[in-house]
C-alpha cells in the first residue's frame, strides 16, 4: 500500500513538475532572451548616439569660423618729443602733451595659435606747451587738438601657458592721418602753428591676454608701445607714445 501510494503520488507528481518546468523554463529562457535582446538593442542605440555625437562635435569643430572682431578703448601717455622749429634754422624745440584717449574696432583671423588683424583707431592728442629751441616756452589756453586717425595690419601669437588666460604678443605697421586743429598761445615762444593734415607711417608693439568670459567672448587686457615717424603736421619727428587700453574679442 505504501508502495503504491508513493508510486501514485510520484506518478501523479511528474506530470506536474513536468508542465511547470516546462512552463516555468520556457518563460525564462523567453524572458532572459527577451532581456538579451533589449540589452543588445539598447546598447547599439546608445553606440549609434555617442557615434553622431562624436561626428557631431568633430563637424562643429571643423566648421568652427576662424573669424573674430575685437572693440577696445584705451588711455596713452604721449611722451615728450622734438619738433624742427623753421625760424631757428631748422633747430629742435621740444612739445608737451596731455594723456590722449583712444577708441579701436579690428577684423581678425585666427590660424592656430597666430592671429591677423585689420585695425581702425582713433586717438585725440591735446597739446600741453612748445619750447623752442632757445628754451622760450608757449603755454596752451584752449583748442590745440591733434587728431589722429590710423589703419594698421597686425600679427600676433597666443602663447598657451596652462593659465586661466592666454598671453600674446604681436606687431604691426600701419598709417596714421593727423588733423592739426591749433589752439591759442601765450606767444613767449613765438609759437603759432595753423591748421593743417599730414598722413605719417607707424608701427606698434604690443602684449597682452586673453581671458574668457563666457563661450566665444574674451577679456583682453593690453599695452601697446607706439612710433610714429614725422608725427605732426608741422614737422615733429619721432612720436612715442605707451598706450594702454582693453577690449572686447568676440569670435563666431
Amino acid at each position: 500500500t505504501r508502495y503504491i501510494s508513493v508510486t501514485g503520488v510520484q506518478t501523479c507528481a511528474l506530470p506536474i513538475c513536468y508542465f511547470f518546468a516546462r512552463t516555468t523554463g520556457a518563460q525564462f529562457f523567453k524572458k532572459s532572451s527577451y532581456m538579451q535582446k533589449s540589452f543588445l538593442v539598447a546598447a547599439a542605440f546608445l553606440s549609434l548616439l555617442a557615434t553622431l555625437a562624436t561626428s557631431a562635435s568633430l563637424r562643429a569643430e571643423e566648421a568652427k569660423s576662424p573669424w573674430y572682431v575685437v572693440g577696445a578703448v584705451g588711455w596713452a601717455d604721449v611722451e615728450n618729443n622734438k619738433y624742427e622749429d623753421t625760424d631757428y634754422g631748422m633747430r629742435k624745440g621740444t612739445q608737451r602733451w596731455d594723456d590722449a584717449y583712444f577708441a579701436s574696432v579690428a577684423l581678425g583671423w585666427r590660424y592656430s595659435d597666430f592671429r591677423f588683424e585689420a585695425e581702425l583707431n582713433y586717438q585725440q592728442s591735446k597739446l600741453k606747451s612748445v619750447t623752442n629751441p632757445v628754451g622760450e616756452t608757449d603755454n596752451t589756453s584752449g583748442g590745440h587738438e591733434l587728431n589722429s586717425t590710423s589703419l594698421l595690419v597686425g600679427a600676433f601669437y597666443d602663447i598657451d601657458a596652462q593659465l586661466p588666460f592666454k598671453p600674446y604678443v604681436g606687431a604691426g605697421v600701419g598709417a596714421v592721418y593727423q588733423h592739426l586743429n591749433p589752439g591759442s598761445y601765450d606767444n613767449d615762444g613765438g609759437y603759432d602753428p595753423e591748421s593743417s593734415n599730414i598722413l605719417s607711417p607707424t608701427g606698434f608693439v604690443e602684449i597682452g591676454l586673453g581671458y574668457q568670459i563666457i563661450s566665444k567672448l574674451e577679456l583682453v587686457p593690453s599695452y601697446r608701445y607706439v612710433r610714429i615717424f614725422d608725427q605732426s603736421p608741422y614737422g615733429d619727428t619721432n612720436g612715442r607714445e605707451n598706450l594702454f587700453k582693453i577690449g572686447m574679442r568676440y569670435s563666431f
